[in-house]
């Protein structure tokens, strides 16, 4: 759903406003109970038999982006409900977050860089493919012209954020599934430190367990095999790692509050941002 909406979104700008527009027309803006309707339609929605693939992407691009605007925290997963509630006695409604002509600017500004081949590619794929097929598409930008953004599921409360895991297993109600059993993130830790081609960036919600554990990210630099530096270019670039103080988290449980974020990345130091009033590196 969310690769259908960034290719809608990228190669099919306008079809994508025409939707969204007409979706806050008829039930974003009415609120009540038709706005609560159409996010129960929307949560139910799947393709039906036959349905062609372009129309099946609209649907997803338009369904992904309804929800992320009216859900809590935008979250695409069973467990999380409308904003404002069932009820829709809150401050903040359904359609709080809703904002047509900042979606539509954001929308054309997206089709802007994909006409303008700002964004080159959209693809549907696993981690460690996108990773790979970056590095083979673009050989002649790399190690330094291309940066790989990384947001990995968190480390823990992972079932109640996301519908799968990097396993494939579906999120269960009431369950509170530890990524850790499945390796998962300890293979995406292993990938970057001693295989990836190009610059990264990493964030996570805080976990002490980033930053201790040797199989994820306790090592001050990559160390890449012989192998990989002589056949593959990878170099033993120095980690760099900042904690960033956030008011809000999805992952929390009470609301709204402090919370502390993981960035890591092998940028060079110089160029990566340090202010003592939203930012402290992390010792060692």
């Amino acid at each position: 759903m969310v690769a259908a909406f960034w290719q809608v979104a990228a190669s099919r700008t306008q079809e994508l406003v025409e939707r969204i527009a007409d979706e806050h027309a008829t039930y974003v803006a009415a609120g009540g109970a038709t706005a609560l309707a159409r996010w129960d339609y929307w949560r139910a929605w799947k393709a039906a038999p036959g349905t062609s693939r372009s129309t099946e992407d609209l649907e997803l691009a338009t369904k992904c982006l309804f929800l992320n605007r009216t859900t809590f925290s935008g979250i695409l997963h069973g467990q999380a409900g409308p904003i404002g509630g069932r009820a829709q006695t809150s401050e903040y409604g359904i359609g709080c977050r809703f904002n047509l002509k900042s979606l539509v600017e954001r929308l054309e500004y997206i089709g802007h860089l994909y006409e303008t081949r700002r964004i080159a590619d959209v693809w549907r794929s696993d981690w460690k493919t996108t990773l790979h097929g970056v590095a083979s598409h673009y050989k002649t930008l790399l190690p330094d012209r291309v940066v790989a953004y990384l947001d990995p599921p968190y480390l823990s409360k992972s079932g109640k954020l996301y519908r799968a895991s990097y396993d494939g297993q579906a999120a269960q109600a009431g369950k509170d599934l530890d990524w850790m059993g499945t390796l998962q993130h300890r293979n995406l830790a292993e990938y970057l430190r001693q295989e990836m081609q190009y610059r990264w960036i990493l964030s996570y919600d805080y976990d002490e367990r980033l930053l201790t554990e040797d199989a994820l990210y306790a090592a001050k630099a990559m160390h890449p095999s012989g192998l990989s530096r002589e056949l593959n270019g990878v170099k033993a670039w120095r980690i760099s790692k900042r904690i960033v103080t956030l008011n809000y988290t999805a992952s929390s449980r009470t609301g709204r509050g402090p919370a502390r974020e993981l960035l890591l990345t092998t940028l060079p130091p110089a160029t990566v941002p340090s202010n003592d009033r939203l930012l402290a590196e992390v010792p060692g």
